[in-house]
């Protein structure tokens, strides 16, 4: 990791907790920023972590440059009370914002976390093929703005509405969303600030990553075979279903979120390397096997994981990069405790009930995960069997 910051203090302070929490990490330390990329050319880093405020080169500067060059580096400014105008500087160049004063867990949590984003993706084609691009993978504006607001336990329905209203487009596509069957807002409700109050704040905030991933990452022109708004129906009806199995667990928000968002990777793939994705797609007609098992095997990693990859630079919990990570891997059979399902479990069982498609690797692969899911659902304490949901699936699809 390299610290970069025209302060001799900070980096002094940085340098003791390092090596007070975390001895094992190496940290490399510098208060010149021309020096800082002149270094991350000719050595190997991981994590960059730069203030914001310095002379002659700031810190949204800075990452630029190491976007630009390195794009596989996970970014992160660290700044003292930074103003909005920061906040929207950083936005396209750093996957992630510490302010100042930082609590140590804090600090390390997210140095943490930028780490095990290593862990998810070894391939260094891929991390430059999710990191690469000036206008992304950044946390979408309009969703960064609204964690702001939820942060404040007595924001308003009104503040949040006039948050969302900033964006036209993005409102839109959250007010087409919200009225469609998945969620099923009563007609007469035809503001956001309504909206809101009858879905909820943090169904509200999953609607809007969601509507923002898919008009950041949109589909190559020579993509071949793969239709965007069959994957976003897919994806609708695979929250719902995800957040229904959790019903009463107090992750409901969390299984919307992550299976909403469980399919982002195909997402950047028909995005950014169209004609990788269209021969996967190919070879999985060809061969009769599911499209992650394909992407396996030609890349050597499937959408899941460049999913997962994304989500982690920008700062999702864990449990929902792990969620996305993990949605074609079958769940341990002895994992389920009694009135339990896992996060991770519910999206897998969710995306395979909703049946993306008719292939009969799919439809093998469908009726595989029923067979096994019946028991384990019994054993978490769902009450209805695998059947009951696969029709539960069918109704929401129309």
């Amino acid at each position: 990791m390299l610290f970069v910051d025209d302060d001799e203090r900070v980096l002094r302070a940085i340098r003791r907790l390092m090596q007070r929490t975390q001895p094992g990490w190496r940290g490399e330390y510098e208060d010149s920023p021309r020096v800082a990329l002149s270094r991350i050319d000719s050595e190997h880093f991981d994590v960059v972590v730069t203030d914001m405020h310095m002379p002659v080169i700031d810190g949204a500067q800075l990452l630029s440059q190491v976007q630009a060059r390195h794009p596989e580096i996970v970014r992160v400014v660290l700044s003292g009370d930074p103003s909005a105008a920061d906040i929207f500087r950083c936005v396209p160049v750093a996957h992630q914002f510490l302010t100042k004063p930082f609590e140590a867990l804090d600090f390390t949590t997210t140095l943490d976390r930028a780490l095990e984003l290593r862990e998810v993706l070894q391939a260094p084609e891929l991390q430059a093929l999710v990191a690469g691009d000036n206008s992304v993978p950044s946390a979408p504006r309009a969703f960064l703005e609204l964690n702001e607001a939820l942060a404040d336990s007595e924001v308003s329905m009104a503040e949040v509405a006039e948050v969302l209203s900033r964006d036209v487009g993005m409102t839109a596509r959250v007010m087409q969303m919200a009225g469609s069957a998945f969620f099923s807002v009563p007609r007469t409700l035809r503001s956001v600030e309504a909206v809101a109050a009858y879905l909820g704040l943090q169904t509200l905030r999953a609607l809007v990553l969601s509507a923002e991933v898919f008009e950041l990452f949109k589909p190559d022109p020579r993509l071949r075979n793969f239709s965007v708004s069959a994957l976003e129906r897919h994806s609708l009806v695979t929250a719902r279903l995800a957040q229904r199995m959790m019903h009463g667990t107090g992750q409901e928000d969390s299984a919307l979120l992550a299976a909403m968002l469980h399919d982002v990777g195909l997402l950047v793939l028909a995005s950014r390397d169209p004609v990788g994705l269209s021969e996967a797609v190919e070879f999985s007609n060809e061969e009769d096997i599911p499209l992650h098992v394909a992407e396996r095997r030609l890349r050597g990693a499937h959408h899941g994981e460049i999913g997962a990859y994304l989500l982690g630079l920008w700062g999702l919990p864990l449990e929902i990069i792990e969620a996305v990570r993990r949605h074609h891997d079958a769940p341990d059979p002895g994992g389920a405790e009694q009135g339990r399902l896992g996060l991770a479990a519910a999206v897998y069982f969710a995306n395979n009930l909703a049946d993306e498609g008719g292939a009969a690797s799919r439809e093998a692969q469908r009726q595989s995960a029923k067979d096994a899911g019946e028991p384990y659902l019994r054993r978490a304490g769902l009450g209805r069997s695998a059947h009951d949901w696969e029709e539960f699936a069918q109704r929401l699809s129309g």
